[in-house]
């Protein structure tokens, strides 16, 4: 799981090999339906998304069919999958649909990554207005915020970033992602942490010109 989170794909997939056949062996399946999820997330995310996908989905049904929790973490899977292929149509529904689920079982796990996928598909399917969007993503990171979730809180802040530069407010997406980024102290090699320093290498380079036109900088101020 630690890898996963940390983006390292190669070694989710070999853990996950290991796994399964550890399950095989002492005839464990629900931790059998674990390890094909996570190589079907690390088989996407190499680049087979059709095999990858497969693979996630027969395993997310083979542990729904064996526990009563974790399929919120299935589908966030998913989601990031499907995010990431451009397959945005079905994305919100199915995504809201696993929030209110949460409401009814307590079981909150990746909630407030669930709200940041729910506003990026929002963005990108243009099924409702911008501000909703804005909504969810402000939601997934005071939520990350307050429960001291700074993996989340980053992935919020990122999206929330690229999301003031779209509406020309770059200085706002610098103060607020710079703020995040500079609590990580190792694993700076990360995918989200790379992706997050690029994005602010861009945001100083905005700022600075802004500021050299001699304009104010505003505190940002979440809606």
């Amino acid at each position: 799981m630690i890898h996963l989170h940390c983006g390292d794909a190669g070694r989710v997939r070999s853990l996950a090999t290991e796994l399964e056949a550890r399950a095989v062996e002492h005839d464990l399946p629900l931790w059998g339906a674990g390890g094909l999820i996570l190589d079907g997330w690390a088989t996407a995310t190499l680049g087979d998304r059709p095999t990858g996908l497969a693979r996630l989905r027969r395993g997310a049904a083979d542990w729904d069919a064996l526990a009563s929790i974790g399929d919120t973490f299935h589908n966030r899977l998913d989601t990031e999958i499907c995010l990431s292929a451009g397959g945005f149509a079905a994305g919100p529904t199915a995504v809201r649909s696993e929030l209110d689920a949460m409401g009814r079982t307590g079981y909150r796990s990746s909630e407030s990554e669930l709200h940041r996928l729910h506003g990026e598909l929002l963005l990108h399917s243009h099924c409702a207005p911008a501000r909703d969007a804005l909504a969810e993503l402000v939601t997934a990171y005071r939520m990350a915020a307050a429960r001291d979730d700074r993996s989340f809180q980053l992935r919020a802040a990122t999206s929330l970033a690229r999301l003031f530069v779209s509406r020309g407010h770059g200085w706002c997406a610098e103060d607020l992602l710079s703020a995040v980024f500079g609590t990580f102290t190792e694993g700076l090699d990360t995918p989200d942490l790379v992706a997050a320093n690029a994005l602010l290498g861009t945001l100083t380079g905005l700022s600075n010109g802004r500021l050299a036109g001699g304009a104010g900088r505003k505190p940002v101020e979440l809606p």
